[in-house]
Formats: C-alpha cells, structure tokens, sequence
C-alpha cells in the first residue's frame, strides 16, 4: 500500500507548489520507479491448477557501480585515486539531496545506510529502498513501526512504540551515521556500549575516529556536521539547515539550483 502510494507520488507530484512548475532540486539524486504492476494468477504445477494469488511486481533503472559501499571498495583498487575532501562533500550533498526531496514528497525513509544508495554510470547518488517508508502525516496515527537496520538506527525510533517521538530529523540522525562510516571508514557498531554511546546524546566525535580515513586534514567541518546530525532529535537540525550552515553544501545547492551542478571531486 506504501509502494503504489509512493510510486504515484513520484511520478504526479515531483513539483513544488507556485514556483512555476519546477521540479523539487533533489530530484535526480533519489532511484524513481520505471513502472509496478501486479499479477493475480500463480499456476500449481502439483494441482494443474491456477491459484488466486498476488505478487508485486516492481521495475527500477539498472545501476552499473551497484551501492556507495561497493562503489567506493571498488575505486580505492583502482591506481592512484585521490580521496579529496571535495569527493567526500560530493557524496555528502547528494546523499542530503535524495533524503531531502524524499521528505519534500511527504515520506519518511526509515532505512537510511550506505547500501540504500546507489550510484549511477556518472558516479552520481541515489536513494532507493523504500520498504520501510510512511507517510509523515500518517506517523502520529500508527499502533507500530517497523524498525530499521540497528547499526543505523536512530534512539527514537527504537524507542517509537513507548515515546511516540518521531519526525523528519529521524532519517538525518541515520544518514549522520552513514556519513561517519564512509568519510571515517569505520565500523559501525550493532549493539553494545558504543551503540548505546553513539546514541546517548553526548557523543564526542574525536580525530582518532578518523585515523583510517583518507582524510588528512580539514577534518573540523566533517566532524562539525555529523555532530549536529546525530545529536538529540530536538537538538537535531532539518537539512535546510544543515545546507546553510555549511559553506561546502551551500555553494553546490545553489550551483544544483542554478542548474549548473557538478561534482568538483572527479575520481
């Protein structure tokens, strides 16, 4: 029932109110359905017969470097590639961008993590995997929720049956934890003291975190944001926000406003 709400979201309502038709800017950084379809009949080889069954059916783009994960496994053995900062606030943008326009159509994601985005023949991101979507206006209505990944998970949302706490912010909280792992390249953890930690509201993100990261320097920044990203939800900033408090988002929001983005960290 998500599914087809969300397909017909996708495909009728990629527009924001009153600005002359434009389409909502993150739009090319999220995976859009090509077509679903349902077919009613499995055949019974045992029986010879045709039983009333439904399966769902759903058509997506193919694309060739598969998720961040696998995409960033495969650059580092390639010879001489340079992880500049520039290519990790590539990444970081698109990555905002499809949770942002997710957002913007009215939907929760719920499952954000690196291998919910993949990356297209151009090395462009985009957000996929919405089993787990709901409509924002529907939470505050829901008896249950079906919880994420629990490496990615925010503490509301683990904790959503007994507070009832549940927003926006939610998704930015994971998609923090997923900017840590790639930029720190690091091990998330799944359970234990440090995912307790991670999620206790006065985490400290220090350098060391960063000592297998390709990044050498100018590490403030990234530190900086992934902070505001996974502090407490209300502590925790909306991503208009984040885009204007960082000069690295801000400057290729309003190159992809003016249309003429592209991506400065070319591998």
């Amino acid at each position: 029932k998500n599914t087809q709400k969300l397909f017909n979201d996708m495909k009728n309502k990629n527009i924001i109110p009153g600005l002359k038709e434009e389409p909502l800017l993150g739009s090319f950084f999220c995976n859009h359905y090509i077509d679903f379809w349902i077919e009613e009949e499995n055949y019974d080889l045992n029986k010879n017969i045709y039983l009333p069954e439904k399966y769902f059916y759903i058509l997506y783009p193919f694309y060739s470097n598969g998720d961040l994960l696998d995409y960033l496994e495969k650059l580092e053995k390639k010879p001489n590639n340079t992880f500049t900062p520039e290519f990790y606030w590539d990444i970081i943008f698109e990555m905002i961008m499809g949770v942002k326009y997710f957002h913007e159509l009215g939907y929760l994601h719920l499952d954000i993590k690196p291998t919910n985005f993949l990356v297209d023949e151009n090395g462009y991101i985009k957000l996929t995997d919405f089993g787990l979507c709901h409509k924002i206006s529907e939470i505050p209505f829901l008896t249950d929720i079906i919880e994420g990944d629990f490496t990615y998970i925010s503490k509301e949302l683990f904790n959503f049956n007994s507070h009832r706490i549940l927003n926006t912010k939610t998704d930015i909280f994971s998609l923090g934890l997923s900017i840590l792992e790639i930029v720190g390249k690091i091990i998330l953890p799944a359970s234990g003291e440090s995912w307790i930690e991670l999620r206790s509201g006065n985490f400290e993100i220090k350098e060391k975190l960063f000592n297998n990261s390709y990044i050498k320097d100018k590490k403030e920044d990234f530190i900086k944001l992934i902070t505001k990203m996974i502090a407490p939800i209300n502590e925790r900033p909306d991503l208009n926000q984040l885009i204007n408090d960082f000069e690295e988002l801000k400057n290729r929001y309003i190159s992809l406003k003016n249309h003429v983005y592209k991506k400065a960290g070319v591998i």
